[in-house]
């Protein structure tokens, strides 16, 4: 016995060393190129993104510059300004036509004769050095470049954010008469944006000197309108903001963020990239699990030879004991519930889907002989039965599911209100083909720690039973009650009810009770056993109370997460 002792000693010994060596191993390896894949982002990735993108605006930028250009050296517009501004109407053709031929959202010309702003629309107004708008005219005609970019809001356009390439325009001696120019929307830079993300694979927004997120898009995840107030960014945000470029890296939500950043001088703006620790280095991650992993089964695989050479005959035995006991019991489990399947297929789903092929056979062979009433009449019997075909399929999928798998809820927190109100919605068309009234006496949001897909299988259930039952003008209601340490979620209606035998064998697991429904639907009659026991994994009670031709109310509770 010692002897035995000793070795097995010896084996955990030798299994300790494997895997403390295989670990550390592994772990070094990871964070040596965790630091160098760190600091290639930080010095390299991120700034080349940086560069590309600013590089990718600048070429973007060139056709409008290209257009306003093209305005400024316009012989027609030269001439018309040199003799008078006579015509109204002949500038606002040339505008229109610009704007038609290069699709800009706006283009214009202001005179510095008249101080008038033509657009294609018209005279939209006049400008004026006092008037905070009008202040990109006046610095631009005393600026030594021919143009600039900058981003406004455009009065000729609802005011709508826009970003304007201002070109100066001369005389043929030389002189200043004027600025012409052409405006893209903000949401064209977006789109561009989103083109630069798909395309570098890392987060691209920009914000302003001030710190405001300018263009926010989808994939940028940043909803907060400054940077200033961004979790972990907050105390970056200074150096953002005060410098050309800037390198370095911020905590949010757990995650490392490495952020590069740019100045755009063209549009005024602060290019920001970005890139999540966790997405730059998941690759590595799943290698050192793969590691750990490997170095664990030869572990495992040393220690189960070596116990196997000293105790084999003994574990053998035990081994086919246990074998054999757990597959006899498995295959009773399985072949009880291959004889129950094969009772519900062969009786069940058998019915609506011979009723299915019989009507549409009668409605494909002989719908040319039949009056349209006649043919509108066996259309709504195989569409009837499609139906009833459907919901018994969907009914024994969900039993099947259970079945074949055990029940192993995954609890979050979820609001039961919203959870009711997404169904109500589902049912809702259901519940009208029946003329049935469905009432939603919503309460405050209640946050329940449950099984999502199992809460909303539940519900479903009990809503699809309570239209199935009511009739026509009927009533169908869900009401949530907030109790202390629970939320219970009522379902109630008025339909055929049941008598104390039947609300007996309605919750037996060992009991199949089908019923037909007003309208002829039919199912698997296990349904709420399904329930109950999906009620029960997630810490609640489900509860039924029902009179004959009375209604009948199904209530389910599930706990709270704020109960304590």
């Amino acid at each position: 016995m010692s002897k035995l002792s000793n070795k097995n000693r010896l084996i955990v010994y030798l299994s300790l060393v494997l895997v403390v060596g295989f670990s550390l191993t592994s772990i070094l390896s990871y964070q040596v190129s965790r630091s160098a894949i760190h600091d290639g982002i930080v010095r390299n990735q991120l700034p080349l993104v940086g560069d590309n993108v600013y590089s990718e605006i600048q070429r973007d930028m060139l056709r409008p510059v290209f257009i306003s250009s093209v305005m400024a050296q316009d012989a027609f517009l030269r001439d018309w300004v040199l003799n008078g501004e006579q015509d109204e109407r002949q500038v606002r053709r040339f505008l229109k036509e610009i704007g038609d031929r290069y699709k800009t959202v706006t283009s214009f010309f202001v005179s510095e004769k008249t101080n008038t702003y033509y657009h294609s629309s018209g005279i939209l107004k006049s400008v004026d050095a006092d008037n905070p708008r009008d202040v990109w005219y006046f610095r631009l005609r005393d600026k030594p470049t021919a143009f600039e970019i900058n981003v406004d809001l455009d009065a000729a356009n609802a005011d709508e954010m826009t970003i304007f390439v201002n070109y100066k325009m001369a005389d043929y001696d030389g002189n200043f008469i004027g600025i012409t120019g052409v405006g893209l929307t903000v949401e064209a830079v977006a789109n561009l944006l989103l083109r630069y993300q798909d395309r570098f694979h890392r987060r691209i927004y920009f914000v302003d000197p001030t710190g405001a997120v300018v263009l926010p898009t989808p994939a940028s995840g940043k909803n907060a309108k400054n940077i200033k107030q961004m979790p972990g960014l907050t105390a970056y945000a200074g150096d953002i903001l005060s410098q050309k470029s800037s390198t370095g890296r911020y905590q949010a939500d757990g995650d490392t963020i490495f952020v590069a950043t740019r100045f755009i001088p063209d549009l005024n703006w602060i290019l920001v990239v970005e890139q999540s620790d966790a997405e730059a280095i998941g690759g590595l991650r799943n290698t050192l699990l793969i590691n750990l992993a490997i170095s664990l089964f030869v572990t495992i695989v040393v220690l189960a030879l070596t116990l196997y050479a000293i105790n084999a005959y003994s574990k053998a035995l035990l081994s086919a004991a246990k074998v054999e006991k757990d597959i006899n019991r498995k295959l009773t489990k399985l072949n009880n519930q291959k004889d129950k399947l094969l009772s519900i297929i062969g009786h069940d789903l058998r019915a609506p889907f011979t009723a299915f092929l019989g009507l549409a056979e009668i409605l494909g062979g002989k719908a040319r002989e039949m009056e349209p009433a006649e043919v509108s009449k066996y259309a709504q019997d195989v569409l009837k039965s499609g139906r009833n075909a459907y919901g018994l399929l969907d009914s024994l999928l969900n039993w099947v599911a259970v079945q074949w798998e055990d029940l192993k809820p995954q609890p979050e927190a979820i609001d039961l209100s919203q959870v009711v109100d997404i169904n109500i919605a589902m049912f809702k068309a259901i519940a009208q083909r029946k003329k049935i009234n469905m009432e939603w006496r919503g309460n405050p949001s209640v946050l329940v720690l449950a099984d999502r897909n199992m809460t909303d299988l539940i519900l479903r259930n009990l809503l699809n039973n309570a239209i199935k039952f009511t009739a026509e003008k009927g009533t169908v209601s869900v009401a949530v009650v907030i109790e202390e340490t629970k939320a219970w979620v009522v379902v109630a209606d008025t339909g055929i009810g049941l008598d104390p035998e039947q609300v007996a064998g309605l919750l037996d697991p060992t009991q199949k009770t089908s019923m037909t429904g007003t309208d002829g639907e039919i199912g698997i009659g296990m349904g709420l056993s399904l329930c109950r026991e999906m009620v029960r994994v997630n810490g609640g009670e489900l509860k039924v109370e029902s009179e004959l031709a009375k209604g009948s109310q199904f209530r389910f509770s599930l706990p709270r997460v704020d109960s304590g």
